[in-house]
């Protein structure tokens, strides 16, 4: 479950995942999981703002 954590804040969530999600993610392969993060990856690139990119790439950067 995805929630807006402050109101009328946009791009704060939280996530919230039930143990049965987690122990099924765990009975996938590591093949399957990377894959899994790879489509996760190009989905939340192709859906963000230009700025948020850039303030990603600044944080794996270690800029900021």
């Amino acid at each position: 479950m995805i929630e807006n954590n402050r109101a009328g804040k946009i791009g704060w969530y939280s996530f919230q995942i039930d143990g049965e999600r987690l122990r099924e993610y765990a009975k996938l392969s590591a093949a399957a999981r990377l894959e899994w993060l790879e489509e996760a990856n190009q989905f939340f690139n192709s859906i963000s703002d230009p700025a948020i990119k850039e303030r990603w790439r600044l944080g794996r950067e270690g800029k900021i």
